[in-house]
């Protein structure tokens, strides 16, 4: 007879002891086995708060109920104390949400809810909101966002509404708590808001402050400036579930990844995600901070979720000893350990160069052999399938860069030779050039994105599109055979080359094409997105600064272009954030040398944005902010003059004080060019 006694100072301590239990059995076949010392000690927890967004994912794309109470007891299991509901309808969502809160008081855990202002700005909203609170069995917390969600107040307009709704909640939960977020708040904003935190009509109303993405001040200073004057503490607000334009965007990610799986993917980012996370976690912040709650738009940020959770949660967990738990868990003994060699290996092929990157096609053996020796339980299982689909999509989509690559390169030696072989027999070679695969690779191909749409229609059947991805339920599959390369926008081009009447005009549209980019003799052209390395200047980069408050990030926006009237350039870009500079500098030039520069500022045509460039601190825009333009061109400035050792450095920045998602300065491309 085996007696296991879990003992903990509180709820959430026996709660946390029962989950290493589980985490610590070793299932296989029907037997369990649990490995652990006579006395095993689970660590102290590093907040009290640890939660999950359920959003319109969870709301409305489970199959049943049922799993989505399995979702939650298994989030539980690894250190999550708190759900919070987000993107709801008060109307559609309602009896969804009066169900969660049933059940969530079953299991003693907390219900937050996202409160926007338009949930309840207006008498029938306001009516709803009654209504729903009613019916709800707990409702321990409301989060009300200053912005990137719902209207966007003046800052007495936005507390004073926020007192409205705390009255009306605290009518059915007198001990419920109201925080706000101070996201898309401008500088002058904030300086108005903070004092109107410290009075006690804040102190009646508000319980804490919530610290996420779009905020223009940096935790440390919020912290530092502010939380020894205010009566709260701040819950983090991390977004652990997008990879692109993102709070936590994955540095200078591959072009191959940005245009196929764009914003929303099967993420699993274990030694990230610890980084941040331990981060936050230091000794500066941990007396303000009562925890987080984590920002997610589906389940493919599964594994990051655990992360947060369990490391906040025990002060001696890892990233390594979680992945492991995770994989033993949910795919079982016999699978575990190559289960987290996947999930690592996951992790690895977004790193780098997609091209030459060898994690990818280990990941795709690893998913294969795990795919075989899986029982029939197990590859029904969604987790898996989710974790196998992300190997044989990156291994498809590797393959079709790697061939891409290729061929635009054959392509442009063949059209360089368009003076000898003549316009229109350079151009044809070109194009076919273009479309050229060799029978093995074409195999290949045809193979792996097979696999990949089989467990498409798995994972569907499974748990459903709309759980795994609800901002992007086509799984990246309409996406997934993107361009990478100026293949489509070269192929127009020579439709419109071709039908120049003279040979001489083939040829000079042909020399612009090919030449687009030559900056001329002692000249430099670069790249943003492609060379962030070339002449960009790193800041503190993403180690220390994951947030990028003083780093330039590399970004694209292919959901905007339409690839064939483009450049490929014209899609993607570098910015930096806020009342920071994005800084260029280019070295090697002539001494004291004469020059012109020429930018190209990313703009989708609904972009007004206004910046001021200067070179060696003196001034390219006559000392003004100027107007990004549209269409999109190069927009050229003169008598630039090297310095002494023969530096440019260019600088970029927006008017001070802005609000918003605080992106600014988006350039794609930069010629500096010998005058």
């Amino acid at each position: 007879l085996l007696v296991v006694v879990v003992v903990g100072a509180s709820l959430d301590g026996v709660r946390l002891g029962l989950g290493k239990l589980l985490r610590s059995l070793h299932h296989q076949q029907g037997r369990v086995r649990l490995v652990l010392p006579d006395w095993y000690h689970a660590g102290s927890s590093i907040y009290p708060l640890r939660g999950h967004q359920f959003g319109t994912w969870a709301l409305q794309g489970f199959h049943s109920f049922a799993v989505a109470q399995q979702h939650i007891k298994d989030h539980v299991t690894f250190g999550m104390n708190q759900v919070e509901l987000a993107h709801v309808d008060l109307k559609r969502d309602g009896d969804q949400m009066v169900q969660y809160a049933a059940y969530l008081n079953q299991l003693n855990v907390n219900l937050s809810i996202w409160f926007p202002l338009d949930l309840f700005i207006g008498a029938q909203q306001e009516q709803q909101c009654a209504e729903l609170f009613q019916r709800m069995a707990r409702l321990d917390c409301l989060f009300v966002p200053g912005g990137d969600g719902g209207p966007h107040m003046e800052p007495t307009s936005f507390l004073n509404t926020v007192y409205n709704l705390s009255m009306l909640y605290r009518k059915h939960f007198p001990q419920g708590q109201v925080t706000i977020s101070l996201q898309e708040f401008s500088s002058d904003e904030l300086d108005k808001l903070y004092p109107l935190l410290n009075t006690s009509e804040a102190r009646q109303h508000l319980s804490g402050l919530v610290y996420g993405p779009h905020v223009r001040q940096t935790l440390k200073d919020v912290v530092e400036q502010h939380m020894a004057h205010l009566p709260f503490s701040i819950r983090q607000y991390p977004d652990i579930t997008h990879s692109l334009g993102a709070q936590y965007a994955l540095p200078h990610w591959s072009r191959a990844w940005a245009f196929t799986h764009r914003r929303l993917a099967i993420n699993p980012m274990p030694l990230f995600e610890a980084h941040i996370a331990l981060l936050r976690a230091n000794s500066t912040y941990r007396p303000y901070v009562s925890g987080f709650g984590a920002y997610s738009e589906g389940a493919n940020d599964d594994l990051n979720k655990c992360i947060w959770s369990s490391l906040m949660a025990d002060d001696s967990a890892t990233a390594k000893s979680v992945v492991e738990e995770y994989s033993r868990y949910f795919f079982g003994s016999d699978l575990a350990a190559d289960g987290a060699a996947l999930l690592f290996s996951l992790e690895e092929n977004w790193q780098g160069e997609a091209s030459n990157n060898p994690a990818v096609a280990r990941s795709f053996q690893l998913a294969s052999s795990l795919e075989q020796r899986a029982s029939a339980e197990q590859n029904d299982n969604w987790r898996f399938q989710m974790y196998l689909f992300r190997s044989y999509y990156d291994m498809y989509v590797q393959l079709r860069y790697q061939n891409e690559l290729n061929n635009f390169v054959d392509g442009q030696e063949i059209l360089a030779q368009a003076l000898e072989m003549g316009s229109l027999k350079a151009m044809d070679g070109a194009a076919t050039a273009f479309s050229s695969v060799s029978s093995t690779v074409q195999q290949l191909m045809k193979d792996t994105k097979s696999l990949t749409e089989v467990m498409v229609l798995k994972l569907n059947k499974s748990i459903g599109w709309l759980t795994l991805q609800c901002q992007q339920v086509d799984m990246g599959m309409t996406t997934i055979d993107t361009p990478f390369t100026e293949i489509p926008f070269w192929s127009k081009e020579f439709s419109s080359i071709r039908k120049l009447s003279t040979e001489a005009a083939r040829l000079d549209a042909i020399a612009l094409l090919l030449n687009r980019t030559d900056p001329g003799p002692g000249g430099v052209y670069v790249s943003l997105f492609d060379q962030p390395n070339a002449v960009l200047q790193p800041g503190q980069g993403p180690v220390s600064d994951p947030c990028y408050f003083f780093s330039p990030l590399t970004a694209v926006d292919d959901d905007r272009i339409v690839y064939n009237d483009y450049p490929m350039a014209f899609s993607r870009y570098a910015h930096i954030f806020y009342d920071n500079k994005l800084t260029l500098r280019f070295q090697g030039l002539q001494p004291r040398g004469s020059y012109r520069l020429a930018v190209l500022m990313w703009n989708t045509g609904h972009d007004s944005s206004q910046y001021q460039l200067a070179a060696n601190g003196h001034s390219l825009t006559n000392g003004t902010f100027i107007t990004k333009v549209y269409p999109m061109q190069p927009v050229s400035h003169h008598g630039l003059r090297a310095d002494d050792g023969g530096q440019v450095v260019v600088e970029c920045w927006q008017p001070p004080g802005l609000g918003g998602s605080g992106r600014n300065c988006q350039m794609s491309e930069a010629w500096l060019t010998p005058e």
